[in-house]
């Protein structure tokens, strides 16, 4: 979801707000995911299984 478009607000208020007929269509039109946002997603999945992983091992 772009945060900056929708203002961190739910797809589900939004597209209330705007009278969308579903949240499906508000994400389509409003949500964009940009190259830096998707390394950034992969670096936090990536910190999340390692904290997994390491929380494994220590049991």
């Amino acid at each position: 979801m772009k945060y900056r478009t929708m203002g961190k607000q739910h797809a589900k208020t939004v597209q209330d707000n705007l009278g969308h007929a579903t949240a499906a269509f508000t994400l389509k039109v409003y949500a964009h995911v940009k190259d830096g946002m998707k390394r950034q997603s992969a670096a936090r999945m990536d910190q999340f299984i390692h904290n997994l992983d390491s929380a494994e091992e220590s049991i």
